[in-house]
């Protein structure tokens, strides 16, 4: 790997940040002045019936103090709370600590902030040149927070399981800079940095980089595809670093981020708020709210679910990469947007495997990871502790096994014997085709998992839609 001096690194996101004592009242406001008022409201709305409840009271009450918290606690307070910059907690863990040489370094480069969750394995490093690929993390958080420390168990969990396939694989999470500290682009350029590095400085050929991005990392990952096509189209020879990526994995991407009205009541059923998605979309493109006409950025670049625009003279099939995988959740606000961006993507001939999970909210693979990545710490790496290691971050290891299926033709060598994978096929709707594949043992079908069809009855998939249904997590 390719570190510089710490003196001439690049940090984005470094400006003091409040006191804690002004984080911790804003919490104790919210709890104190807004948790009663909505909870009045909230068994009102379940006793009367206004809207069905058919979503778990637990579950429900979760997601709509959430959507209260995000519209009533400062970003920067939600940021504070969720963050562990140095990695403290994992780096110390039970499950972790004997591997803390290899696992979470900051990258040291004038130009590109991020970090090394690991690279060959948690066990043993290698160069990123001698990886089986490397995967280019994008995190989400609105634009307005985050940071890759936030779900650092998630993204060992998926080292762990490239392991189990007898893969090498390198993860580098970049870290760009917030809004409203900066706007939109500059991400844009943060991104194609991170790109450029793996490409130029390791040694990484395109083809064995997949770039994947959750939720506000989602819509920056796909901003990344047209940079690229943009810069092939002013290129006479195309070099390495422009050239798109193995793969792209979307969880639960932003493919929108034009201002919408909120949902009525009865759709209202995610832990996102659309007034704070308004709220956030206006910090990341303030041009684009000054009273007059459009930004070419804007233009470009902050809805996806209405297609590539125009002036670009590319179509979805340009700017993506030959294979992509999509991850939603059933009850989640972006799911029509990435359903539009899909069907725009497919009619122009792109090839794309959208998966949805009934009864899941945003991002489900981050939220969850995240409420069990204590639980998940405190497990070693024993042989009798990996079934709970599956079920606890569930979303991550489908997101490894998605990701290690899509890399199949890439990676020859590949024994198939280490995939972990069952020999029982199951089928499954993705992308209006029915397709026949293995699945992960940990994913054992429950009630209201998996549809499956006896041999013969494939003539049932004309039944659904494009709705591809899978074991929901046991939380």
């Amino acid at each position: 790997m390719n570190d510089f001096s710490p003196t001439r690194a690049f940090r984005p996101n470094s400006n003091p940040r409040e006191s804690t004592a002004l984080h911790l009242a804003y919490i104790l406001g919210f709890c104190i002045f807004y948790v009663p008022v909505e909870l009045v409201i909230f068994s009102i709305r379940r006793v009367s019936g206004v809207r069905s409840n058919r979503i778990p009271i637990l579950t429900d009450l979760a997601r709509t103090l959430n959507r209260k918290a995000s519209t009533t606690i400062p970003g920067s307070t939600l940021h504070f709370l969720s963050l562990d910059i140095a990695g403290r907690k994992v780096l110390s863990s039970h499950r972790y600590s004997r591997y803390c040489k290899n696992i979470y370094h900051r990258l040291n480069h004038p130009d590109v902030s991020g970090y090394w969750i690991s690279c060959g394995s948690i066990a043993e490093k290698c160069q990123p040149r001698d990886c089986d690929f490397v995967v280019l993390i994008i995190h989400g958080g609105g634009y307005v927070r985050g940071h890759p420390a936030i779900l650092l168990p998630g993204y060992l969990r998926m080292g762990e399981i490239f392991s189990n396939y007898g893969l090498k694989v390198g993860l580098f999470a970049l870290e760009y800079t917030l809004a409203p500290a900066s706007a939109f682009p500059t991400q844009i350029g943060q991104a194609r940095a991170a790109y450029d590095y793996l490409v130029t400085d390791c040694g990484v050929s395109p083809d064995k980089i997949v770039v994947m991005g959750e939720s506000a990392g989602g819509h920056l990952a796909i901003s990344l595809m047209i940079s690229l096509v943009l810069a092939r189209q002013r290129s006479y020879e195309v070099p390495e670093n422009y050239k798109p990526p193995a793969c792209l994995v979307l969880v639960s991407p932003w493919v929108n981020m034009m201002q919408k009205e909120e949902p009525n009541l009865e759709d209202d059923t995610d832990m996102l708020s659309q007034c704070c998605l308004n709220q956030w979309s206006q910090l990341v493109f303030p041009g684009d709210y000054a009273g007059g006409p459009r930004t070419e950025t804007a233009r470009t670049y902050r809805n996806f679910a209405a297609g590539p625009p125009n002036h670009l003279g590319a179509s979805w099939k340009r700017i993506l990469p030959k294979t992509c995988w999509i991850s939603a959740g059933g009850d989640e606000l972006f799911l029509p947007d990435i359903q539009k961006f899909v069907d725009y993507a497919e009619g122009a001939g792109a090839t794309i495997d959208l998966e949805v999970a009934p009864g899941k909210p945003h991002a489900w693979p981050a939220i969850e990871g995240f409420i069990r990545q204590s639980s998940f710490l405190a497990l070693s790496m024993d042989e009798g502790s990996e079934k709970v290691a599956s079920r606890l971050l569930s979303g991550f290891d489908l997101i490894a096994a998605r990701i290690t299926e899509l890399s199949r033709p890439t990676v020859p060598h590949q024994d198939p014997v280490k995939d972990n994978f069952s020999k029982t096929p199951q089928y499954y709707l993705a992308g209006f085709a029915l397709r026949n594949t293995v699945t992960p043992p940990h994913f054992e079908p429950l009630e209201g998992g998996y549809i499956t069809f006896p041999s013969g009855g494939v003539e049932a998939a004309h039944m659904g839609d494009r709705l591809a249904v899978f074991p929901a997590a046991v939380i």
